[in-house]
């Protein structure tokens, strides 16, 4: 790995979703930065469309490719930090009403970290105070780390929507990112706070004298509606784990082979009627999952590996090359020689073969 990184390095195949409201400013974010969303949004796989359903979701791997290319096409992606300005009530969802309605900002914190799955449903969010210092920390499975650009639309954004709850920005003296310095040039601080690269976490140095500090949105009233409606909405979420449970093992056995539902329901200790009923309430199937676990495969191996496409083929389960190449223009447009071109990190950082 160089020292600078490159947003297409960045791959996520845990199945992770991501609430539409956050989606929508990730994505007016790419606008306001003079880039053609439109475009972009259909080179990852986003479909805007289905943006301003209430319950919809955006798989987090195709809003992390999207801001890859985003990358690709402006290397300055430290406009990113205008994300504040765009930030409303709505910018987290029910996470960010229940939130809002909560005494105080510690509370406000506290919330956060616990309803963060509405948000992210693979994200765990905590709260550590160290003396003057409270650290507002996240962290995701299998260590993934964010794009630069990403990461700082996040911090943004949450800045925002701070200052919405107290009136003003909260003082914070640090930023602490897990990927390492990005190639492009970057603001050495963010909020009057350092940024400092290649840490073992995504958290923010609040002060914690300011978790007491009252917020000017408290609403006693409608505090306890928003929190029947989070407390089911997260309870709902909860079966997403099944999808990820499924993903990780299809990804485990799809070596040569295609598992079948029969041999992942046997893994899981329930029967293959139970499994499809759970994923069917998920809104998804066996054979979507699939699907998307091998277009994720897929990315990765042609951008990060050596492997040549008749072993890519096989390492996505394809019996046959010219199955693979099919596969492959039907997810990206293209075929895998012209995605590898495009995309792929340079010879000397992809990872060999094992």
């Amino acid at each position: 790995m160089s020292q600078c990184e490159r947003g297409s390095e960045f791959g996520d195949d845990t199945g992770a979703t991501v609430a539409a409201s956050a989606a929508r400013f990730k994505i007016e974010l790419l606008r306001r930065m003079g880039l053609d969303e439109r475009k972009l949004c259909r080179q990852a796989g986003v479909d805007r469309t289905a943006l301003s359903e209430t319950h919809h979701r955006v798989r987090r791997a195709d809003l992390l490719r999207l801001y890859a290319l985003a990358e690709l096409e402006r290397s300055d992606v430290n406009v990113a930090v205008a994300g504040h300005e765009l930030v409303d009530a709505g910018f987290l969802g029910i996470t960010g009403y229940v939130m809002m309605t909560s005494a105080t900002f510690g509370d406000a914190l506290a919330r956060l970290a616990h309803y963060a799955p509405l948000v992210d449903d693979d994200v765990a969010v905590t709260v550590c105070s160290e003396g003057k210092r409270t650290w507002l920390a996240a962290s995701y499975s299998r260590g993934l780390r964010l794009p630069h650009g990403f990461t700082l639309a996040g911090v943004s954004g949450l800045m925002g929507f701070f200052r919405i709850l107290l009136g003003h920005y909260p003082r914070i003296d640090e930023i602490a990112l897990m990927h390492g310095k990005p190639c492009a040039s970057h603001a050495g601080s963010l909020f009057g706070a350092r940024l400092s690269f290649g840490q073992s976490r995504y958290a923010v140095a609040l002060d914690t004298s300011e978790l007491g500090n009252p917020l000017r949105t408290a609403n006693a009233v409608l505090d306890d509606v928003h929190r029947e409606v989070a407390d089911t909405a997260l309870n709902e979420i909860g079966s997403a784990c099944c999808v990820r449970q499924v993903r990780d093992k299809v990804s485990e056995a799809l070596v040569g082979r295609v598992p079948t539902i029969e041999d992942v329901a046997r893994d899981l200790g329930v029967s293959k009627r139970t499994l499809q009923r759970n994923l069917h309430r998920c809104g998804t199937s066996y054979k979507a999952i699939i699907n998307d676990t091998r277009r994720e495969r897929a990315h990765q191996l042609l951008c990060y590996s050596n492997a040549n496409l008749k072993e890519v083929a096989w390492l996505l389960g394809f019996s046959e090359r010219n199955s693979f190449f099919r596969a492959h223009h039907h997810w990206y447009g293209m075929t895998p020689t012209q995605y590898r071109s495009r995309y792929a990190v340079r010879d000397d950082e992809r990872e060999p073969l094992r």
